[in-house]
């Protein structure tokens, strides 16, 4: 990355190099100065493993706006579970309703990202011989639809439904970390 070989990668060189990788929707200069913790107009080796982690992490871009996308997002459950590029949304556009996506005659899906990530949690734990507690919980046989024109299909009912009985026995804790990648 580092053409003239002075220990920081410039703007341009950030850019090149991702073009010539093949990750063109990482060239951009506002992604280059989020990454640039310091504002030296260049990164160092930090800021570098910081957008390797970003490239390898699969971080979504806003499908309406383009915008990188650094905290929650919406996904669309349909393309989430059935395609290689699904349809993320940032907060701003989601609110906005500033995008047009359909998947035939049915209203779009979107769910945030920890929602999924949580589904995915419960759904690998139900899976699991070792957990024998999921077994106490309801069937999610049904979908929830919701006047937001969001409908939580019924794994993701079953993954609150595990959240709320985590949180009535007082087993769940609130975790806050910061992140000085985002």
């Amino acid at each position: 990355m580092d053409v003239d070989k002075n220990g920081q990668i410039d703007c341009w060189e950030f850019m090149q190099f991702l073009r010539v990788q093949g990750y063109k929707d990482y060239a951009d200069h506002k992604l280059f100065q989020i990454l640039d913790i310091d504002k030296s107009e260049g990164l160092d080796f930090w800021e570098v493993m910081t957008l390797y982690y970003i490239i390898k992490s699969g971080r979504p871009f806003c499908w309406s706006c383009q915008k990188f996308i650094t905290a929650v997002y919406f996904v669309c459950v349909n393309c989430f579970e059935k395609s290689a590029a699904p349809v993320y949304l940032c907060p701003g556009c989601y609110e906005a309703c500033k995008y047009r996506h359909s998947h035939g005659p049915l209203p779009p899906q979107f769910l945030d990202n920890y929602t999924i990530l949580e589904a995915h949690r419960v759904s690998s734990l139900a899976k699991s011989p070792s957990i024998a507690n999921m077994s106490a919980l309801p069937p999610a046989t049904t979908a929830y639809s919701s006047s937001s024109q969001a409908i939580v299909p019924a794994i993701f009912l079953k993954a609150y439904r595990a959240l709320e009985m985590a949180a009535s026995i007082g087993t769940l804790g609130v975790i806050v970390a910061s992140c000085s990648i985002m």
